[in-house]
């Protein structure tokens, strides 16, 4: 009996190893798809364009966050530009940051130095 119950015990292991390096593998293509497409869309977009034209160019951003500053609202849009191996992370060398003041929906910056010094100045 408790030969069975190793085996299906280590049945089990192996059967969820083979699924997480299956998901990993078909999760690091899917990522590097997206960031292919978007490093490709990345260079039509211009200081002073509107959201509504980066949305167009860009598609859904991967992921969106929102800073007040002195009463301005900056939002940056992330989009992924280099695909993830093994693990899904969301590291920010992986993303350029889109910086759009709210006010008046128009791009502020591509740069992630940018978004690195809103993230200080609204921390403080």
């Amino acid at each position: 009996m408790k030969r069975i119950i190793l085996l299906l015990v280590a049945l089990f292991l192996a059967c969820a190893c083979v699924w997480l390096l299956l998901w990993n593998t078909i999760a690091s293509v899917g990522s590097k798809a997206i960031a292919q497409e978007n490093r490709k869309n990345i260079v039509n977009l211009n200081i002073g364009m509107p959201r509504t034209q980066v949305l167009e160019i860009m598609g859904k951003p991967q992921k969106v966050e929102a800073y007040v500053l002195a009463g301005r609202i900056i939002e940056f849009l992330f989009y992924r530009i280099n695909g993830f191996k093994y693990y899904p992370q969301d590291c920010p060398q992986n993303f350029v940051p889109v910086a759009i003041e709210n006010k008046n929906g128009l791009v502020l910056s591509l740069e992630p130095n940018f978004y690195r010094k809103i993230l200080i100045l609204s921390r403080q």
